[in-house]
């Protein structure tokens, strides 16, 4: 891969005054040094605005302030849809520290991709507390990153992810509108379409805030306890079903054949004993974390997806 290939780094602020600066600092200082840095604040009602005018003058860093408060995920798609000079583009977090080298090493995954085609790499990272300690680092996929793993998890968090000009123009014209999912829609767009590429070693200091759900603070059956409240009692089911009914109502005559057939599969919600038990015992799995599967398939017995 040529440093030549821009990469363009999106960043949106809002309120995040307390830690900008690390984030920032983290990357510009990437071992990849064809980096431009796009931040936009979302009308910050703290100082971030302020601490963000000493990069004003820095030829890698383009500022802009939101005419009004826009919220999430609209701050990010007016950002992305400024930027369109730029081969690559990463995501980033207002509060997190990157590695180094997190750019270079998604730039060297996506070396032999087809850039006519979507393409992603994304990685693992270590989930810190609001003092970057290390808690844990994230689970990975077991196997290459497909279109399967897209529709039951988020493939690869925003600010993990680096895409091709390809990926951002589909993401961007062809979003989601019913839901605020453009991570989740970003990796279903990406393996459905191109090609997927992952990273097992950790790329950034990811900061949680204080609360914030860990699974080192918790025993396993509370830990089950939470994931029945999240999907069944939260509407988190309706919601995963509501993304892939979206995403087959925009791509669904464009999706590859094996695609399709996938994802009007998993889209089948009758109770036809059969199809249910095949989702059940379905050959692959489908997410990440061997807990997050089982109870996966335990929703798929009981007929709630």
């Amino acid at each position: 891969m040529s440093t030549t290939d821009k990469v363009a780094v999106i960043l949106c602020t809002y309120n995040g005054a307390k830690y900008i600066d690390e984030q920032i600092n983290s990357i510009l200082n990437q071992t990849y040094s064809n980096v431009h840095l796009y931040i936009q604040d979302d009308r910050s009602t703290d100082d971030t605005w302020e601490v963000l005018q000493k990069y004003a003058d820095n030829d890698r860093v383009t500022l802009y302030q939101s005419e009004k408060n826009l919220g999430y995920p609209f701050a990010f798609y007016d950002l992305l849809s400024k930027v369109n000079d730029a081969e690559y583009y990463s995501f980033s977090d207002q509060d997190d520290v990157w590695q180094k080298d997190k750019i270079e090493r998604a730039m060297d995954l996506l070396s032999g991709s087809d850039k006519s085609k979507p393409a992603i790499a994304f990685a693992n990272y270590d989930v810190c507390d609001e003092n970057l300690n290390k808690i844990r680092t994230s689970t990975g996929p077991n196997r290459k990153p497909d279109f399967l793993y897209s529709l039951y998890a988020c493939l690869g968090l925003g600010f993990t992810c680096v895409i091709n000009h390809t990926a951002k123009d589909l993401i961007l014209n062809r979003r989601s509108t019913r839901n605020i999912t453009k991570d989740v829609w970003m990796g279903m767009c990406c393996t459905a379409f191109g090609e997927a590429f992952f990273d097992p070693k950790p790329c950034a200091l990811h900061r949680r805030n204080p609360g914030a759900f860990s699974s080192q603070d918790k025993n396993f059956f509370q830990i089950q306890k939470d994931r029945i409240r999240k999907f069944v009692k939260n509407d988190g089911l309706k919601r995963v079903y509501d993304v892939m009914k979206e995403f087959y109502e925009v791509f669904g005559p464009e999706l590859p054949e094996e695609r399709r057939k996938e994802l009007e599969f998993f889209l089948y919600r009758g109770w036809n004993p059969i199809r249910r038990l095949k989702k059940v015992f379905f050959r692959k799995r489908l997410r990440y974390d061997r807990k997050d599967e089982w109870m996966l398939r335990m929703i798929f017995l009981i007929g709630k997806l």
